[in-house]
């Protein structure tokens, strides 16, 4: 798959398939991010969407430095607290079961599936045991690869916060491995 700045200088030159190849890369991903504020698999989808959609709006002003995949998840938390603000009375709590059928790939065969199921499940048990802030400095740092700086941008928080709360969430991993045992 082409690079994130081989992808922008697609879009900026009006290039749709860039913009598709780079929703195609980020999209489950930023929807997880996404759910976590809105809660709601409708207002996750939509979010991902305006967000992808303003980008193409946009392309112009686009720059290609290098850190837009923390740009993204910036515009994403932004966009979902907008959402957050406008919608305050509605339900968003629904569950991540439809997303989670969605990611399940076709390709594996049953006995692989069942193996991915048990592991996925397992994991998310002790990803969902962790306090909500824990929980998404966990998510971006183990499962998106963000560094300590760029979560602290990304979530308007301290680098020292987000060490801290990982400390305690490895902590916990290895008192629920224990337990698990």
């Amino acid at each position: 798959m082409k690079s994130d700045d081989v992808l922008l200088i697609g879009i900026k030159e009006g290039d749709q398939r860039a913009l598709e190849d780079l929703y195609k890369k980020y999209y489950y991903r930023l929807c997880d991010f996404a759910f976590h504020y809105v809660r709601s698999f409708e207002l996750t989808e939509e979010v991902v969407s305006d967000v992808f959609l303003k980008i193409w709006r946009n392309r112009d002003s686009i720059s290609a430095t290098g850190k837009f995949k923390a740009y993204l998840y910036t515009a994403i938390r932004n966009q979902a607290l907008n959402y957050i603000k406008k919608d305050q009375n509605r339900n968003l709590f629904e569950s991540l079961e439809d997303l989670d059928q969605t990611i399940i790939s076709e390709k594996y065969h049953p006995e692989q599936e069942l193996l991915f199921k048990e592991f996925k499940n397992s994991i998310e048990v002790f990803i969902n045991t962790l306090p909500p802030r824990r929980r998404l400095v966990f998510k971006l740092s183990r499962l998106e690869g963000f560094t300590y700086r760029e979560i602290a941008e990304i979530m308007s928080i301290s680098v020292s916060t987000v060490q801290n709360q990982m400390v305690e969430a490895v902590r916990q991993l290895g008192s629920y491995a224990m337990i698990d045992k």
